[in-house]
């Protein structure tokens, strides 16, 4: 029954090309944000983890110790 509605549905054939068409488009704007990220800001985001002050939940991290 699921066979028959797949292959006879009106439009069927075109959900794969859009799955992948939007998949493309959002690869490539993901890949040009990455791409347009300057250094700095690589290497301040790069330090987050490690710095104390920039942790927004680092009181109640501690308050809990």
């Amino acid at each position: 029954m699921f066979k028959d509605f797949i292959k006879e549905g009106a439009g069927v054939a075109y959900y794969p090309i859009i799955s992948l068409v939007m998949m493309f488009v959002f690869f490539v704007a993901l890949s040009v944000r990455a791409l347009m990220y300057k250094k700095k800001e690589l290497q301040e985001m790069a330090g987050i983890p490690l710095d104390k002050n920039h942790s927004i939940n680092n009181e109640t991290i501690t308050s809990h110790e």
